[in-house]
């Protein structure tokens, strides 16, 4: 997170580590992270170059992207497993409990 406030309210788990740092350019080895999080944030990145950035840090094979976003949004290609899932997910798991004002 950009925020050290956000950082500071993270629940602390022994396997977890917080920092803050801009997602364009992580403090991270390369191949040296398990999971990245993205919550309620995608829209302010330069898409390319965090994807970019965050399958550098990923570990090959077994790292982890995970985001979510106020934009349900599809995976590629449309319609895979995947993209059935996360829309099950978006519209069936969690869409009753968006604020129809707000788009849900």
């Amino acid at each position: 997170d950009v925020s050290e406030k956000q950082v500071e309210h993270a629940p602390r788990l022994s396997n977890t580590s917080y920092t803050t740092g801009d997602a364009h350019s992580l403090p991270f080895e390369p191949n040296s992270q398990d999971l990245v999080t993205v919550a309620q944030a995608l829209h302010w990145f330069d898409r390319p170059r965090f994807y970019a950035e965050a399958a550098r840090v990923l570990r090959p094979g077994s790292g982890v992207l995970a985001v979510w976003s106020y934009d349900a949004g599809r995976l590629h290609p449309a319609g895979c497993a995947a993209d059935e899932a996360y829309q099950h997910l978006f519209d069936g798991v969690l869409g009753p409990y968006w604020d129809k004002q707000a788009g849900g």
